[in-house]
């Protein structure tokens, strides 16, 4: 079952408030 795309939306807005610079550095990185 997945989340409806409202609340995946909202989780992922955020969590980019707090997080973006990071987010964007697990996006980009290969572990």
């Amino acid at each position: 079952m997945e989340p409806p795309q409202e609340v995946i939306y909202i989780i992922l807005l955020e969590f980019n408030k707090d997080n973006s610079f990071r987010h964007y550095i697990i996006l980009h990185t290969d572990y």
